[in-house]
Order: C-alpha cells, then structure tokens, then sequence
C-alpha cells in the first residue's frame, strides 16, 4: 500500500545512512530492521512513482546487517550470528580434516598399488631374463650341466655349482639336507619341516626349469 511505501521511506531518510547503530543493538531493533526491509521491498516491483530504488533497497538490507552485527545479548552468550558462524566454521575445519585423511588414506593406496604394480613389472623382467637358462634346462638329459637361473649376467647363465644339483642325475639323488641347502643359494622359500625329500626335489627343479612332473 502507498502508506506503507510511505512509512518505509520516511523511516529510511530517517536512518539511512548515516545512522547506523553506535551502540549495541537490542533485540527489538533487530525486529524493526527486519519488518522496515521486509515493507520495503514490495514496492521495489510495482509502478509507482515512490516505489524503492534500488540503492534504498541496498541502504535498507545493509542498515539491518549492521544492526544484527551491532547485537550483544546480556551476558557472555554470543549473539546468534556469532553461534552459526562459529558452528560453520567448526563444521568447516571437521570436513577439511576428514577430507585430508581421506585423501591421505587414498594416496598411501595409490603408493601401495604402485609399489606392487612395479613388483610385478621387476619378477616379469627377471623372469624374462631367466629364460634362456630356463630352457636350457628343460631340455637337459641325467648329465647335462645345469644352468643357475638366479645367476644370470649379461644374459649369460653359469653353471651351477654346489650347494646345487650340478645335473639332472643329482638332483634325482639329493637328499633333504642337500635339497635345504640348495634351496637357500637359490633364494626359495623353507619348505615346512614336514616337507618330503620329493617335494623339495620338486621345488628346486621347477625353479630353475625342470619339469616337476619327474618328482612325484
């Protein structure tokens, strides 16, 4: 209505903008800024020739943040605004800090799954490099020399030599001392105590390219 248009912009050349609040603001007047912004701004959309301008709308809404700033409740309570802006930024750094863990749980993975990733590019090389020795073997008669695998340089494999089976005819024949001892020089893992003379044959021959079908 034109009277509340009136009411309102009197009230504005009344306060606004040199007025702003010099002491602390009571409750009621926070009330009052809030119903003078709230009368204010219907008329900002209507035709009429005493309609608020849009500076009087800003003069209006930046009088009523000053007088919530201006606000100090009777006491050692903190004013509302100062309770949500307090809570926001206590929300705020608990995010931030879940956010770093979570980031730093991801990153520790992401070095985990490249350490394993460049484990297995390592045991796919050397298995590479293995090869040749490898296949030597497996194609070796009972006296054949042997090729150490584990040994190999410049893609050259040298003998074995003891502690290992230097053939076939050897191997065949180690006993379980000798298959333990093996075993440690070319870097396998123990065996239980349990463990048959058969199936420590076996490990050391698929290790360095024999068939383990020949030690069952």
């Amino acid at each position: 209505m034109l009277s509340d248009i009136t009411i309102a912009k009197n009230f504005l050349e009344r306060l606004l903008p040199s007025k702003y609040p010099a002491n602390s603001a009571m409750s009621s007047d926070i009330t009052i800024a809030k119903n003078f912004v709230e009368r204010l701004l219907p008329s900002k959309f209507t035709a009429h020739p005493q309609a608020a301008t849009d500076a009087e709308m800003g003069a209006a809404e930046a009088y009523e943040t000053a007088v919530v700033f201006s606000y100090a409740p009777v006491g050692d309570v903190a004013p509302p605004w100062a309770v949500d802006m307090q809570a926001t930024m206590q929300q705020l750094v608990t995010n931030t800090g879940q956010q770093f863990q979570q980031l730093q749980q991801q990153l520790q993975q992401l070095q985990l799954q490249i350490q394993q990733l460049a484990n297995s590019v390592a045991n796919q090389q050397q298995k590479f490099e293995e090869l040749p020795a490898l296949l030597v073997n497996s194609q070796a008669t009972l006296r054949t020399p042997l090729r150490n695998p584990t040994a190999m340089h410049n893609g050259v494999a040298p003998v074995l030599a003891p502690p290992n089976p230097r053939n076939l005819h050897e191997l065949l024949h180690f006993t379980a001392e000798g298959c333990i001892a093996s075993a440690n020089n070319l870097g396998l893992p123990p065996l239980p105590a349990n463990a048959t003379v058969l199936e420590r044959r076996r490990q050391i021959a698929v290790r360095i390219g024999i068939d383990g079908g020949l030690f069952t």
